[in-house]
Parts: C-alpha cells; sequence; structure tokens
C-alpha cells in the first residue's frame, strides 16, 4: 500500500489512472512571479546565447520578457508577450504566443528567429512574430505529464499582476477502466 503522495502518483501512472476512472477535476493555479521566473532560469540553463530571462507577468495575459544575451555588447532586450491563442484539447494542444519589441527592432529580429528553432526545446518554435508550444510535444519529455495530457479537456493561460494562472480541466473516463 502506498504510504505517502509521491507513491500514490506512481502507483495511478502505473494502473493507467484506472484506480481514478470517472474523476473530473477542474483547477485554478495561479503561479508566482518567482516560480515562473525559476522555470525560465531551469529552461535557458546551459544555453550559450541566452544568459538570463526575467519574466514579468502583467494583466490581460500578457507578459514582459527581459532577455539578457551573453553577448556583452548587447544590452538587456525587453520583449512584450501576450497569449495569442489558446490550445485546444485534443485537436490542436499549440499555444501560441506573439511578440514584440520596440518599434523598428521586431522587424530586425523577426529575421532571426528562424535561426533560433534548433536551439529552442522540442516542441517551442518560433514562426516570425510568434511562438507555438506545442503542450503534447514539451509534455513527451515527462512521463508523468505525457501520461497525464491525454486526458486534459482544457488549459487555458493567463495572467494578472506578478501571476501566471493556468486553469485546467482533467477528465479520467469511466470506460479507462
Amino acid at each position: 500500500m502506498a504510504t505517502n503522495v509521491a507513491d500514490i502518483l506512481n502507483d495511478l501512472q502505473r494502473s493507467g489512472l484506472r484506480d481514478v476512472a470517472g474523476a473530473h477535476v477542474f483547477a485554478h493555479v495561479p503561479v508566482s512571479r518567482a516560480l515562473v521566473n525559476r522555470l525560465a532560469a531551469e529552461a535557458i540553463d546551459g544555453h550559450r546565447t541566452l544568459k538570463r530571462v526575467d519574466v514579468q507577468p502583467r494583466d490581460g495575459d500578457r507578459f514582459d520578457v527581459t532577455v539578457t544575451l551573453a553577448w556583452a555588447l548587447v544590452p538587456p532586450l525587453t520583449i512584450a508577450v501576450a497569449v495569442d491563442r489558446q490550445p485546444e484539447f485534443p485537436s490542436s494542444p499549440t499555444l501560441v504566443l506573439r511578440w514584440s519589441l520596440a518599434a523598428g527592432l521586431d522587424a530586425i529580429a523577426s529575421q532571426f528567429t528562424g535561426a533560433l528553432n534548433d536551439r529552442l526545446p522540442p516542441g517551442v518554435r518560433l514562426d516570425g512574430d510568434r511562438v507555438l508550444i506545442d503542450i503534447r510535444a514539451l509534455a513527451a519529455g515527462h512521463a508523468p505529464l505525457a501520461q497525464a495530457l491525454p486526458h486534459v479537456v482544457s488549459l487555458r493561460l493567463r495572467t494578472a499582476e506578478d501571476r501566471a494562472i493556468v486553469d485546467v480541466e482533467w477528465r479520467v473516463d469511466d470506460q479507462s477502466t
């Protein structure tokens, strides 16, 4: 018998979630700026070009992202990022963000986005002024997430000042027993 939460989660994962068949969960998860930045730091760890990323969630499904490059002559760049399209499960689990820089710089920067694609994590792709995040591809590298993802009914990324907010609906059908 499982004695702690980690053991229970491992048991559920091994059983293909059949022990929670019929579960229907709605979660509203506010994530602090500090945690968002800790996750961003982990994501760029070992990246030669990016030295630091600071994410500032803003009201209205927007972020200010300040990127410090390893190149000494390039000052930190602040990029405005807005949620452009939410993922649709299961047909299109891609979150689309739109970015912009100060007037004139975004046209120049968008010329270089294609060259960065091979340096991004699997599932993250730049397309002009858009960042496409394939939730399925990102989860593939993490077994528990990959196993839970087919049960996601909806997932929405929203923001408030200093908080990213993830709203998720998750369901394990009764037929999975």
